[in-house]
């Protein structure tokens, strides 16, 4: 039997409860749309941001993660969801179970690496569930890049006001937030209010960056943003930087960098260059312009065959290195007693992996993530994001360990899983008064079934306005 879908309200009729809703919903929709916007960029800032404010001494997406467990506990419909994800939490728990293993066979150890593997699945999958099921209507008439974009711009936005008020940024890191890196050495760099200012940073801003790339060829909009962002990435994590030339890659194989986006990049580089020699802002951080010409320096001459840099020569080096034993390379080596889990004998990520669980565990890492590009590829329409975050995630995972472990590009790539696949099944397209679809994700309008003869005819409704079809086409309802 042909699913039926409430009709959307008359624009003169909006303001009369629909058949069927119920009060609570009602009071829902009573809340200004833009209220629930900002309440969602906040939400997203903490998710893929996670400030650890020195009067808490914990990250604050500890608490967004509470408030989405008892959100869950109230609202049955979040368990249904999540068995969508039964796959994904038995790839976690075999990690846990091999994590754990692992650890054990060295004495005086904690399975600190299951207790990471654990946090990764409930970041990771529990928040953006509840998130996109508790936001449906704002991220159905508004889309999930821009709700991610606009989360970007105000990171880059506070980034550019530590910039330009050196006494707020010192006081943000030495009195207001836990940050890793030491404002004496690293004064040149570290102007975020996030946990990751030295790495997870850049590549998240470098993540918000390939999106704008993306959905500038929809709505040109999308192409301003990209300035402030990579100011945000030079004065933080240059990693990021690189996340922005994947973007670039993929953007040229899939032929959507087209001239019209270039020219409009070249405009807001332009204006940037022209504010620039306005304040002296390059002259003031000569320090931060040398860091950054020296990784991309360093990056020509790795590029031409000279691993002798600063940036690689150590990276690819020293650090990397292989456990002695043919055990140990299967199966790992035990940590010293006293030691840490995971031993970080190396920068390189996948070094650690291999010294903790072997290649069997590198391998079972490695399979996770290839079954959820596989699964979220088909589902997305096209390879673009599924390639730019599968690429990005194997790409930390050189500088630092990143599998499967809680970070904000990581947490970004499960909420674009989850968004994306919660949205797969009969997809109406959302438009605006405008009539433009802005939800590249959704298909096109339910057609009119068959009705075969000597059967009673069902009327459908295709809803096409409104976030009613959102919810029972996407199972939110």
């Amino acid at each position: 039997m042909s699913q039926i879908i409430a009709p959307a309200c008359p624009a003169g009729e909006r303001g009369a409860r629909a058949p069927g809703k119920t009060a609570g919903r009602s009071t829902a929709r009573r809340v200004p749309g833009s209220i629930q916007l900002m309440a969602l960029v906040l939400a997203l800032y903490v998710f893929l941001y996670n400030p650890i404010f020195i009067a808490i001494g914990i990250g604050s997406i500890k608490f967004l993660l509470l408030a989405c467990l008892v959100y869950a506990a109230l609202s049955p419909k979040i368990i249904l969801l999540l068995r969508r994800f039964r796959n994904e939490a038995l790839f976690t728990v075999c990690l846990i179970i091999y994590a754990a293993i692992s650890a054990a066979r060295s004495p005086d150890t904690v399975s600190h690496e299951a207790y990471l593997h654990a946090v990764w699945f409930l970041e990771g999958f529990v928040i953006p569930l509840t998130l996109v099921h508790g936001f449906r209507r704002v991220l159905a008439r508004y889309g999930w890049e821009m709700v991610i974009v606009l989360t970007g711009s105000l990171a880059a936005v506070i980034t550019l006001v530590l910039i330009s008020m050196p006494d707020w940024n010192q006081f943000v890191r030495s009195r207001l937030i836990v940050q890793s890196l030491d404002p004496e050495t690293w004064w040149f760099r570290g102007f975020a209010i996030a946990e990751g200012a030295s790495f997870d940073y850049g590549i998240v801003q470098g993540l918000v960056i390939g999106i704008c790339l993306w959905s500038a060829k929809r709505w040109k909009l999308y192409a301003f943003p990209v300035l402030p962002l990579l100011i945000s990435i030079v004065f933080n994590a240059r990693t990021g930087l690189v996340v922005v030339l994947i973007s670039v890659l993929l953007l040229l194989a899939s032929r959507r960098l087209t001239l019209r986006l270039v020219w409009m990049l070249m405009l807001t580089v332009s204006v940037g260059l022209a504010v620039d020699r306005a304040v002296g802002f390059t002259e003031r951080y000569a320090g931060t312009m040398g860091w950054v010409t020296s990784a991309i320096n360093d990056t020509k001459r790795l590029v031409s065959g000279d691993r002798s840099s600063d940036t690689y020569g150590q990276l690819l080096g020293e650090m990397l290195v292989a456990p002695a034993s043919l055990g140990g390379v299967l199966f790992g080596e035990p940590a010293s007693p006293g030691a840490a889990a995971i031993q970080q004998v190396s920068d390189v990520g996948y070094v650690n992996e291999l010294f903790f669980g072997g290649a069997l565990y590198v391998a079972v890492l490695l399979g996770c993530l290839g079954y959820m590009y596989a699964r979220v590829r088909r589902p997305s329409g096209h390879r673009y994001y599924p390639l730019l975050f599968v690429a990005t995630v194997l790409v930390a995972n050189v500088k630092w360990t990143s599998l499967f472990v809680p970070s904000g590009f990581f947490r970004l790539f499960c909420l674009f899983y989850v968004y994306t696949l919660l949205t797969q099944r009969r997809r109406l397209a959302v438009t605006r008064r405008s009539g433009r679809v802005i939800d590249e994700l959704a298909a096109p309008p339910l057609r009119q079934p068959v009705r075969p003869a000597g059967r009673r005819r069902h009327r459908v409704h295709a809803a096409l306005a409104d976030s009613s079809g959102f919810r029972q086409a996407s199972g939110l309802a």
